[in-house]
C-alpha cells in the first residue's frame, strides 16, 4: 500500500488530520495539484481550473477543509 493510499484511508477513517498530511494528499502525483501561492495561513493549490485552499495552523485542520479534500477526491474518481 502506497503512502498516498494510507493517507486517503486515514482521511476517510478519522476526521482529524494535520495540514502536512492533507498537503501530501493534494500535492501527490495521483492528485497532481501545485502550490499556487501562500497568503498568510492560506495555501492555495491549483490544477487546471480547479482550486483548493488549505489553512495552516497548529494542530488539526478544520473539518470543512477536510471535507473539501474528500469531495475533490470523489470528483476526480480517486475514492468512492
Amino acid at each position: 500500500m502506497s503512502q498516498f493510499e494510507k493517507l486517503v484511508k486515514k482521511l476517510l477513517r478519522k476526521p482529524q488530520m494535520t495540514f502536512e498530511e492533507l498537503e501530501r494528499i493534494v500535492l501527490s502525483k495521483e492528485v497532481g495539484f501545485k502550490l499556487l501561492r501562500i497568503r498568510g495561513s492560506h495555501h492555495i493549490y491549483r490544477k487546471g481550473v480547479r482550486t483548493i485552499i488549505l489553512t495552516k495552523h497548529s494542530g488539526n485542520v478544520d473539518g470543512a477543509y477536510i471535507q473539501n479534500v474528500i469531495d475533490l477526491l470523489e470528483d476526480m474518481g480517486l475514492i468512492k
